[in-house]
């Protein structure tokens, strides 16, 4: 050693004795007069005392040069995400609380700045970022009745004579046990939300490598257990965090390597139900800000337009991996349009007592646009009971109807409470059960519908999700009579167990546009929720991307001269004697589809104002002649 530092002396000493006067005075303050002449004028190495004391202002330095950019990351992830999910509020109040404290205790107590700068410059990141926390999660009021009171805390503890000395102390104690506590809801929020969100991978391993050199520096400068503590439980609970950061770094619900927006819990099912042909269309996070953003931009013209892709450029998949297909028969003024020819000449009662259902095809279920094939299959050749006969169909009908995805699964074997059902569904589409009706009646006796409405199903690409569509949940528009099984009993308030969405059905033909009917979600008996319910009442079980089908939603509007005005097919068209089809000469006609046909189903929701608030974009499907 002595060889070693006799080498280091004849090179660095000649240096060492002639620092400029600035350079030398921070050094002698920074490690004291006896320690600066030990290790600068002396090159004593093998002083191990003041070795500790320089290596830990070192490590004083970098931390507090470190701390400056700490949470920067943090605050650049939060601003460009828009979005506060994985991060708690409560985490950084409290360790802001107990950034304040210590803080004020050290200042008061005069200990080196090296020993605790890095408190008040992450402090200032921590109120950046907990006022961000708060105007991305709708508490925008609260972010400045925290500063306030941060502020008059801090005036409070600093000022002697309103905190002693010794209630300061008191404090820092607790100081301690708030740095810890500030740590339990981050862990928490990780492990409830199976992912780390928005949270700085950065941030969370530079925090760890400095608590860990703060003990250090603690035991070497300050002479102050509660200080030394305090770093000790932080360091622990840090290294807790860090290894969620590890664990969950590949989950769906972390950013950590993708730098995307996380979803909520409910849609992180729907999420990993997308197939590679498609997205989960719609903002599954449930960010109204995030919605209210892009609507600005795009009706503001803000959107670059490389940012942009005409829609005759676009090739729509479907917009989830689909596991079943149920379409249910739920509209009481559809049924009573259609009695009487495939069905009885009125309604059965135990239409009234439960959802009717039947399960059909998934592979059949196109997007928009896709063309139609006309179907060809037996059906009798003039009337029921007489020949059978294969061919084309001449009674090809649309369905106006709406869809829903199934996001949270329902296991086998396990039932879903009716309170439960918004939950389990992700959102909502336009649908159209194309339907071949002379086919149809072939196939109702004995056993039901087969290839005359397994053919073709075309939905609208976009899906969108509950927490879009919640404002716009209303009372049912028919009271149930008899009122429901108490598994079907709607238990939230009564004017929130539907939803008002607007349907409107237009025919292309020969290039000419017709409306051809309008009607409403509202309108079905049996709503989604008592659908869903029902569907999972005998344990079957309910998989995420399974697609339930309304079924035809009808309503009862008339117009000025008496007509129906509400129908939800052709079908009823023709059992109502209703004239729904335009002719030539500018008159309407009965009759069904006729081959180069375009059919376009629309949904929106509409605003207090009765301007349309969200839309569904268009279900479409055309008409092609039989292969």
């Amino acid at each position: 050693m002595e060889a070693l530092e006799q080498s280091l002396r004849s090179v660095l000493q000649p240096i060492s004795h002639n620092l400029p006067k600035p350079l030398s005075d921070t050094a002698a303050t920074l490690l004291g007069d006896s320690c600066y002449r030990s290790l600068v004028h002396n090159i004593n190495i093998s002083d191990a005392a003041c070795v500790k004391l320089a290596v830990s202002k070192a490590l004083g330095i970098t931390i507090v040069g470190a701390s400056a950019v700490v949470k920067i990351p943090q605050l650049l992830k939060l601003l460009n995400s828009q979005s506060a999910e994985g991060i708690s509020f409560l985490s950084y109040a409290l360790e802001t609380a107990s950034f304040l404290i210590s803080l004020m205790y050290n200042v008061r107590n005069g200990f080196p700045f090296s020993t605790y700068g890095e408190v008040a410059l992450i402090a200032i990141q921590n109120v950046a970022i907990s006022v961000l926390v708060l105007q991305y999660t709708g508490k925008a009021a609260a972010a400045a009745v925290f500063i306030a009171g941060l502020a008059a805390a801090g005036y409070a503890m600093y000022s002697d004579s309103i905190t002693s000395m010794g209630m300061l102390q008191y404090l820092q104690a607790g100081a301690g046990l708030l740095g810890v506590a500030s740590k339990v809801p981050q862990i928490a929020t990780i492990f409830q939300q199976g992912g780390t969100g928005q949270l700085s991978a950065f941030a969370v391993f530079n925090y760890l490598l400095g608590s860990l050199s703060r003990i250090f520096t603690t035991l070497q400068e300050v002479p102050d257990k509660l200080i030394l503590y305090g770093f000790i439980a932080g360091f622990t609970l840090n290294a807790i965090i860090a290894a969620q950061m590890v664990y969950y770094w590949d989950s769906p619900k972390s950013s950590a390597t993708t730098g995307t927006k996380v979803e909520s819990k409910g849609k992180k099912a729907a999420k990993q139900a997308v197939g590679t042909d498609g997205q989960a269309n719609g903002l599954s996070t449930g960010s109204q800000r995030v919605r209210e953003k892009i609507q600005d931009d795009l009706k503001n013209s803000k959107v670059p337009a490389s940012c942009l892709v005409e829609l005759k450029d676009v090739t729509n998949y479907l917009p989830m991996k689909m596991t079943g297909f149920s379409d249910f028969y739920t509209s009481l003024e559809h049924c009573q349009n259609c009695s009487g020819e495939m069905t009885s000449a009125s309604i059965a009662s135990n239409w009234f007592a439960a959802p009717s259902v039947y399960n059909s095809r998934v592979s059949s279920v196109l997007p928009t646009p896709h063309d139609i094939a006309r179907p060809k299959n037996v059906s009798f050749s003039a009337g029921i009971d007489s020949q059978p006969k294969y061919g084309p169909t001449r009674k090809l009908d649309f369905e106006l109807e709406m869809g829903f995805f199934v996001s949270q699964p329902v296991p086998y074997g396990e039932v879903m409470p009716i309170k439960d059902a918004r939950e389990h569904i992700f959102g909502f589409v336009m649908l159209n059960d194309w339907s071949a009706r002379d086919h149809q009646l072939f196939e109702m006796r004995p056993l039901g519908p087969f290839h005359s409405k397994g053919f073709g199903t075309s939905i609208s690409n976009w899906i969108v999700p509950m927490e879009a569509l919640e404002p716009y949940s209303c009372p049912p528009n028919t009271k149930q009579d008899p009122q429901p099984f108490e598994h079907l009993s709607w238990p939230g308030a009564k004017d929130d167990g539907a939803l008002d969405i607007k349907l409107r059905i237009k025919l292309i033909r020969d290039g000419k546009e017709s409306v051809l009917g309008t009607s409403n979600l509202k309108y079905l008996y049996w709503t989604p929720y008592q659908q869903l319910t029902h569907h999972a009442a005998s344990g079957c079980g309910m998989q995420t991307g399974d697609l339930i089908g309304t079924g035809t939603i009808s309503g009862s509007g008339k117009n000025e001269n008496g007509e129906k005005v509400e129908l939800g097919c052709l079908y009823e068209a023709e059992r109502t004697k209703t004239k729904v089809l335009p002719d030539s000469s500018g008159k309407y006609e009965d009759g069904y589809l006729e081959d180069g046909d375009e059919i376009v189903l629309e949904g929106w929701c509409e605003n207090g104002r009765g301007g349309v608030a969200l839309g569904f974009g268009e279900c479409w499907g055309r008409i092609l002649p039989p292969r």
